[in-house]
């Protein structure tokens, strides 16, 4: 194990918050087609990335409104070869980048009652 793992599973979890957690990863299949899938996807000498958790959907901006950049970017921590997947650096560098002048809008005013 080592942070590539972790960052494999970062990827899904900002899948899931895509998602609004409303999908489980693979919810497409039953557990024993998961076991397979993932037997088959281990032992597949062919070059290629594996199914990421947004497969089904092909990617993640199915599961909503996520840009180009970020689907690249889970596409890349979702990578099989975890020497082509980004390091939290890579990433943090990402979202400063994507996030730099971000302005949120201002909260709605609070109704006071008397």
């Amino acid at each position: 194990m080592s942070t590539k793992t972790d960052v494999w599973s970062f990827g899904v979890t900002v899948w899931e918050m895509l998602t609004a957690a409303a999908r489980r990863p693979y919810d497409w299949l039953d557990d024993d087609q998961l076991v397979g899938a993932l037997r088959r996807w281990h032992d597949a000498h062919l070059p290629g990335d594996p199914p990421s958790p947004a497969a089904a959907a092909d990617t993640a901006a199915a599961a909503g409104d996520c840009p180009r950049e970020l689907d690249d970017l889970l596409r890349q921590c979702w990578s099989r070869d975890d020497a082509r997947r980004p390091t939290f650096a890579d990433i943090n560098v990402f979202l400063t980048v994507k996030s730099a002048g971000f302005c949120p809008p201002p909260p709605a005013p609070r109704h006071q009652y008397y």
